[in-house]
């Protein structure tokens, strides 16, 4: 679909400022939340088991989610899922009011807050590339991590104070009136649909096929869902458990748990600046794969630190931070220019589920992993394997040139058919 850029920009601006404020404030419920089953439990297990529960609708739900996305309007999924999910943050913020919270009620909102985030992230991302130019897609994407790494410098070190001087549910009220602020423009303006809705002829089951098919048709594709699976199977735990990483290891508190996540957010605001101005190389793959090498060793690298090496830890935050963009921004991008838009919902989902469909697993075996090997061992074997598989991706010409391959296999369909 061909987007006016005049007519496309100025709403989408709107919206996007919406979100933003949208985004503080669940940002600042994540760490809230996070902090406060550190901080009551101190038990790796409790932190695996809220993140299983944030995970699991991505992995269950996520294609299902992407094929009605396709099928519904866009812009009531973004209205009902950001509205539901600010109910869902009023009824615990209650529960903290009367002291009946237990930990079992936050794994319930991290499981409900997760399954609206499907069907919202799915539906914004699919809207996205209908009121964005494809070449400016990329930018975007970069664009959005700058945006969470500036909520990340904003959201942790205010969650931290606030910790100290509100309520919990005075914290959790915040998010309720951001969710508002990013209602107000999608009411007012809308998003775009594609112009071809064909999947409303075809069954569910026949809609999910032409999503997986058109990720399997890619150059090498099994390989790198496959790559994208294991190294989510040893990656995910070693995020998770950062908070008990930096306590138990290297004695920090709140303060020095903000700190890490603030540094990571500003590696993520100059990454995401750096990825909109530069836009990344013509291979998009060829940007994706470079800066998960980086990561994978940066990961490694912070698995070998010693108790003493704190300092050193916010700078390897920083670098994560910084790449993360450049490399996932990178390859949505691709994913979206190379799909049409009436398969955004679906592939989008799917692809978000290949990510989370083994975490799962590895967060069910941190808890005794870690109990026995201590936290290090998560990033020294998934910062390892990261860098590993993007090193073998990048010797792979098929998937390196992966647009120039499909669009080269496209063009040869249309003379075909002709």
């Amino acid at each position: 679909m061909i987007v006016d850029e005049k007519k496309s920009l100025l709403p989408f601006t709107f919206i996007y400022i919406g979100q933003a404020f949208s985004l503080f404030g669940s940002t600042l419920v994540q760490f809230s939340l996070v902090w406060y089953l550190t901080r009551s439990t101190g038990s790796a297990s409790v932190l695996a088991i809220g993140t299983i529960m944030a995970m699991l609708p991505n992995i269950v739900l996520a294609p299902i989610a992407g094929a009605y996305v396709d099928r519904w309007s866009r812009k009531w999924v973004l209205i009902i899922s950001d509205a539901l999910t600010a109910f869902s943050v009023l009824i615990l913020a209650i529960l903290f009011t009367l002291n009946s919270v237990t930990v079992w009620h936050i794994y319930f909102l991290m499981l409900f807050r997760s399954l609206m985030g499907v069907f919202h992230s799915t539906a914004f991302q699919a809207s996205t590339s209908l009121m964005v130019p494809d070449k400016h897609l990329a930018r975007v994407g970069g664009l959005n991590q700058a945006l969470v790494g500036f909520m990340n410098i904003l959201a942790f070190p205010i969650g931290a104070i606030l910790m100290d001087m509100l309520p919990l549910y005075g914290i959790l009220s915040i998010d309720v009136a951001t969710a508002i602020i990013a209602i107000l423009p999608i009411f007012i303006l809308g998003v775009p649909q594609p112009k071809e809705n064909l999947i409303q002829k075809k069954s569910l089951v026949i809609e999910l096929k032409e999503g997986f098919h058109f990720l399997m048709d890619l150059p090498h594709g099994k390989f790198l869902f496959l790559g994208i699976m294991i190294v989510n199977f040893l990656v995910t735990p070693a995020v998770t458990l950062i908070p008990l990483y930096i306590t138990q290891y290297f004695k920090g508190g709140a303060i020095e748990y903000a700190w890490a996540e603030s540094v990571f957010g500003i590696g993520l605001i100059i990454g995401g600046i750096t990825l909109t101005l530069w836009g990344g190389f013509k291979r998009r793959m060829l940007t994706t794969m470079l800066s998960f090498l980086v990561g994978g060793i940066t990961l490694t690298l912070i698995g070998l630190l010693p108790p003493n090496g704190y300092r050193t830890l916010l700078i390897y935050c920083f670098i994560l931070g910084f790449i993360i963009p450049i490399g996932g921004s990178s390859f949505f991008a691709m994913i979206q220019s190379l799909s049409p838009p009436e398969l955004h919902g679906r592939i989008i989902s799917m692809v978000n589920a290949a990510s989370a469909a083994m975490s799962p697993l590895g967060l069910a075996l941190a808890g005794p992993i870690t109990d026995m090997m201590g936290p290090q061992i998560w990033f020294i074997t998934g910062g390892i394997t990261m860098s590993s598989l993007s090193a073998i991706a990048i010797t792979i010409r098929e998937i390196i040139n992966i647009e120039e391959t499909m669009n080269n296999k496209n063009n040869n369909s249309r003379v075909s058919e002709i």
